[in-house]
């Protein structure tokens, strides 16, 4: 893979800043979500793209896409399980990151590594959801993100060797 500097980014993509989300940490209402789903989308590598879905009763839904390993089934997990997830959420102050981390963003994108995958995590609440969208090839993200979208595989029984 090749590295590349925001600033060739900038100038040769035209791929604008990632947009701060409106909602800090204090006021995002962590003890409402109902259901964690993450996206995984690979980018022009053989990589294998899912979609997961884990909910607050313990219901873990798996739906392969391209080059996904078939999974007849998943098992559910505890509800301690899914709040032991959602403070980590809370810890990672997943409310406070942007909702898209792209390349060429300043603070989390400056140097990447090109046709990385994105994982995007979604915590969903009864009347809205909060979505982050963490291009993997950008190397400043929290790393209480990247182990946060970690601890949902781990959770689910996905995890990526």
């Amino acid at each position: 893979m090749r590295i590349l500097t925001a600033l060739a980014l900038l100038g040769a993509s035209g791929i604008g800043h990632a947009q701060v989300a409106s909602t800090t940490s204090s006021s995002f209402p962590y003890e409402r979500v109902d259901s964690i789903v993450v996206r995984y989308d690979a980018f022009a590598t053989r990589a294998a793209s899912y979609q997961l879905t884990i909910t607050r009763a313990g219901e873990v839904r798996y739906d392969p896409g391209p080059r996904a390993r078939a999974r007849t089934t998943t098992r559910p997990i505890a509800p301690v399980t899914f709040s032991s997830l959602v403070s980590q959420a809370q810890t990672a102050r997943f409310a406070e990151i942007p909702d898209v981390i792209v390349m060429g963003d300043p603070r989390f994108c400056p140097v990447v590594l090109t046709d990385a995958p994105t994982m995007t995590v979604v915590l969903y609440l009864p009347d809205r959801a909060k979505r982050v969208a963490d291009y993997l090839g950008c190397g400043w993200v929290p790393a209480a993100l990247r182990d946060f979208e970690r601890a949902i595989e781990r959770a689910a029984g996905i995890a990526q060797s």
